[in-house]
């Protein structure tokens, strides 16, 4: 009777942990995959809008970047939607003219800029540069007429 009883409570024990085990939800992101091609399009189009609306504002497609978890795919890498606008930032805060802008991404061996047009990765700079400090004070300097 002894026996009996220890079998069905471990029976109890055994069932009871399995169905505990079964409750376990994993829940994983979103991945969309895309052809290289439409990737680099998607990026060409994201860069151009960066370079010409006016209306780009850094802070909310950081977040928006974010949320999204949006990837490209080129050739030699595949780069988070939200670290291309940390890089373009960082290569905006840490170059004085456009050159030193493309000469921090091939320093980083990041050579997703030069699919970009010259029109385009000049635009980026300029657009990035005033989300800046020292883009901030370049523009006093000129409003200012000081030197």
């Amino acid at each position: 009777m002894k026996i009996l009883k220890l079998v069905s409570i471990a029976l109890l024990v055994m069932s009871s942990s399995i169905i505990s085990a079964q409750e376990k939800v994993i829940h994983l992101d979103e991945v969309i995959v895309s052809s290289q091609e439409e990737s680099e399009k998607a990026f060409d189009q994201f860069s151009n809008y960066i370079a010409f609306d006016d209306d780009f504002k850094y802070r909310y497609e950081l977040r928006k970047s974010k949320l999204t978890n949006k990837v490209y795919y080129f050739p030699d890498t595949t780069i988070a939607k939200t670290q291309i606008l940390k890089h373009f930032k960082k290569a905006a805060r840490k170059s004085d003219d456009k050159d030193a802008f493309v000469k921090y991404f091939a320093q980083k061996h990041l050579h997703y800029i030069d699919s970009l047009e010259p029109g385009t990765v000049s635009g980026i700079y300029n657009t990035m540069r005033l989300t800046t400090l020292n883009g901030y004070l370049d523009g006093l300097v000129v409003l200012g007429g000081w030197d």
